[in-house]
């Protein structure tokens, strides 16, 4: 299924810090990652989509010098990866504030990367496409310094958790003054029904550009090169 629904909450540093600590003492701890998450925009990446191969084209900036691969989309995507296309005005897709596209490792195995493609649905639509493929190369050295080297990406601790009987995904992210925490929905499920409970100070920003990882990285990329 190519479309995500999630729902996003902003937390202050200390609003963040107290509840967690709260979910650490009770055990409701059931996973915790360490993201770090390339995003591609103009200044180190190019992107394009070959509709006589049905495959990504992909440039990354490398110490200056681009680096080529392709990524082969799932098949199930194929049709709405045309549909999320017809809009498109950008060559590069990289350089469309409507996509966000990323590179990261591929549940934290180093030696295995996917490539992501997300971009809201047109509206009324709360949805968005999302298109997310593993990376095959037959050496990913190139990959790994790319996403070591550049900065426009957004690291993070991330601590998953049941709040309100619902899997709850707490993103502690470096280089900002506030956290995040989301909950992904099925797209048969009913949103606006979803009330956050139990976290003073907390504020929905799902749809807010200032906090998508997109926009964070972007900023991390710019007071880097600033």
């Amino acid at each position: 299924m190519a479309t995500e629904r999630e729902l996003k909450f902003y937390l202050p540093k200390d609003v963040s810090e107290r509840h967690l600590e709260k979910v650490k003492v009770q055990g409701l701890i059931t996973g915790v990652k360490h993201i770090e998450q390339p995003y591609l925009f103009p200044e180190n990446g190019f992107v394009e989509f070959c509709k006589q191969r049905d495959v990504w084209k992909v440039a990354i900036s490398i110490s200056g010098k681009p680096y080529h691969f392709t990524v082969i989309p799932k098949e199930d995507d194929i049709e709405e990866i045309y549909e999320a296309l017809e809009s498109v005005t950008e060559e590069n897709l990289a350089a469309d504030d409507d996509w966000a596209i990323r590179i990261r490792e591929y549940k934290g195995d180093p030696s295995s990367y996917v490539f992501t493609l997300k971009k809201p649905k047109p509206e009324p639509s709360d949805d968005v496409y999302e298109f997310e493929s593993k990376i095959i190369l037959d050496d990913y050295t190139a990959i790994e310094k790319f996403c070591r080297e550049t900065k426009f990406k957004v690291v993070k601790a991330r601590y998953e958790y049941y709040h309100q009987n619902r899997l709850a995904e707490h993103d502690i992210i470096e280089g900002t003054d506030f956290d995040l925490l989301e909950f992904e929905f099925k797209v048969t499920e009913n949103m606006t029904g979803f009330k956050l409970e139990g976290i003073p100070g907390a504020e929905n920003v799902s749809g807010v550009k200032e906090f998508e990882n997109k926009e964070i990285a972007r900023q991390n990329g710019l007071a880097a090169a600033a």
